[in-house]
């Protein structure tokens, strides 16, 4: 994040250790890249800015393996609000099982403010086809606001919600792309829940 930098290391299959092979600069200053997500295919690479609260598309070079931005980047808050706001900061990155459909939020930095998730339809190679919404999530997320896709089928989500202390299951109709809440498990603790991890 705060080298503004994509940074790509090649793994050592016999050792595990880690050779770094390059970096690329973020495409805007203070843009602080935080996450990043591959498509399944190998060819796309999707990163979320932070500071820059948007969602910047990397194809993979063949010869390289550096990830080489395509100029094409799309926003994490609605876009009449400035995108480098300090009101908000874009947090995770999560694909569908099928890799069809990808999510991403960000989190509001006032507990009044909602924070936001952005929903995408991916194509069969990894390309962004279309920014299906960015809406309000229930409260700023707070240090959180982390979605979680199920890992056996396109259907659950999850949202992670430290300002209150809870987590939501969403049910996602990947046929007529609309996202609606079945469920709530309240903690009742206040920074409880951060991330969430799919188990079956």
């Amino acid at each position: 994040m705060w080298a503004n930098k994509i940074w790509t290391h090649k793994k050592d299959a016999e050792t595990g250790m880690l050779e770094t092979i390059g970096s690329l600069d973020a495409p805007k200053p203070g843009d602080h890249p935080r996450w990043v997500a591959m498509h399944p295919k190998g060819h796309y690479l999707y990163a979320l800015m932070e500071g820059g609260n948007s969602l910047g598309v990397y194809v993979i070079d063949d010869a390289t393996h550096l990830p080489v931005y395509t100029h094409l980047s799309y926003p994490l808050i609605p876009p009449n609000l400035p995108p480098h706001t300090k009101l908000y900061r874009s947090d995770v990155i999560a694909l569908t099982h099928s890799g069809r459909h990808m999510f991403a939020t960000a989190r509001s930095n006032d507990f009044s403010i909602p924070g936001y998730i952005s929903a995408f339809r991916l194509g069969e190679m990894g390309n962004i086809e279309k920014q299906i919404f960015c809406q309000p999530t229930p409260t700023s997320g707070g240090h959180s606001n982390a979605v979680s896709c199920s890992d056996w089928c396109d259907d659950w989500v999850a949202l992670c919600d430290d300002q209150e202390g809870w987590v939501e299951i969403y049910r996602w109709d990947a046929e007529n792309e609309w996202l609606a809440r079945v469920a709530r498990c309240v903690i009742d603790s206040p920074g409880a829940a951060m991330n969430a991890i799919w188990y079956d």
